[in-house]
């Protein structure tokens, strides 16, 4: 109940409405509808008729929905990015290189990639190259956890800002997660300049696009674009709690809507949208994406490859290479689009409700 007292007090404060009448609506969208006060604050349902609360469901309710569709011995084929990266290469997808597998267990399926046991065979593998920037990715975690990046200048290391690192905890860091998984080694992807100036973060900002397949029919439902802010070296909105900003993208024109994020320190459990990105007052509602047409090319062709998972989020990335699948993902976060469309998930998946 303190959630709820405090995303009301919020709420009231920032509509100047009375509070306890803020929390009466917040208690009967979880009684009828299971939304939680984060959820509540989050989908800025206080500015939203009560008769369209019920288009808006949890995580835990899209799971639900997720699971029917997708079959459960089937998401191995990408929720394990080494199958997963060998299946878009076997499709002709365009996906990052694969430089090396970090194990410590000698996996039967890595062959034709230079098996590396530790951090220190890395700085050996690589130590020919004057600069090398490299993503460290656990081969089966999701939402970007034990994610590193590492540049290497013949074999030493430097952090994304350029600054050296101390490599024993570093290393000791990466033995410790890769006990309970294996690491791929993959080149940073460098963001094509007209996403990178969007942000003001160091990481790879993506394309969060999500697509469904059913028979002979092909929906792009919708996407979203993942904004690095205030130096982060990730691209995750975790419900604006990263500091990143997240946008809607129109998926017919690739233009975005309005970037959404916390900034107000006096409503820590809501968010609030600007047209103009509020670290570097760049623009970021109505910039077109480029090379969207071909994105969306990319997208179908990958969405066919992979059509034993009918619904599927991918993670697209424009680089100064051109586009890149970075992974996809079989139960993507519907968080984001319900926040920055405006619509409930109801509305945003309403294909898979037909039939």
């Amino acid at each position: 109940m303190t959630n709820y007292i405090a995303t009301a007090a919020e709420v009231g404060g920032q509509l100047a409405a009375n509070r306890y009448l803020v929390l009466l609506r917040m208690l009967c969208a979880k009684a009828l509808y299971g939304l939680s006060a984060a959820e509540y604050g989050l989908y800025g349902l206080h500015r939203r008729p009560f008769s369209r609360v019920s288009a808006y469901r949890t995580k835990k309710q899209t799971t639900a929905w997720f699971n029917r569709i997708n079959p459960g011995d089937r998401k191995p084929l990408v929720e394990d990015k080494l199958a997963f990266h060998r299946k878009c290469q076997s499709a002709n997808l365009p996906v990052p290189p694969l430089l090396a597998v970090l194990s410590s267990r000698s996996p039967h399926d890595a062959d034709g990639f230079p098996l590396l046991t530790c951090f220190s065979d890395v700085q050996r593998h690589f130590a020919g190259d004057d600069s090398l920037r490299l993503i460290l990715k656990p081969r089966s975690d999701a939402m970007g956890t034990g994610v590193r990046f590492v540049e290497l200048r013949s074999g030493e290391p430097f952090d994304i800002e350029g600054r050296p690192i101390d490599a024993v905890p570093f290393a000791d860091s990466l033995h410790f997660d890769m006990r309970r998984d294996d690491y791929l080694v993959q080149s940073f992807v460098r963001p094509h300049p007209d996403v990178a100036r969007l942000g003001s973060g160091k990481a790879l900002g993506t394309l969060r696009i999500v697509t469904f397949l059913k028979g002979s029919e092909f929906w792009v439902l919708y996407a979203l674009m993942r904004i690095p802010s205030l130096g982060n070296v990730h691209d995750n909105f975790s419900a604006g709690a990263s500091g990143n900003l997240i946008a809607n993208v129109d998926v017919e024109t690739g233009r975005l809507g309005p970037a959404w994020g916390r900034r107000n320190g006096g409503f820590p459990r809501l968010l609030e949208s600007f047209d103009c990105n509020p670290d570097t007052g760049l623009p970021v509602r109505g910039e077109a994406l480029p090379q969207w047409g071909e994105i969306r090319d990319a997208v179908r062709r990958a969405a066919h490859a992979f059509r034993e998972l009918p619904f599927l989020g991918w993670d697209f990335a424009l680089s100064d290479d051109g586009i890149v699948i970075i992974e996809a993902n079989s139960n993507p976060d519907i968080v984001g689009a319900q926040v920055s469309t405006g619509k409930g998930a109801r509305e945003l998946l309403r294909p898979l409700c037909s039939g």
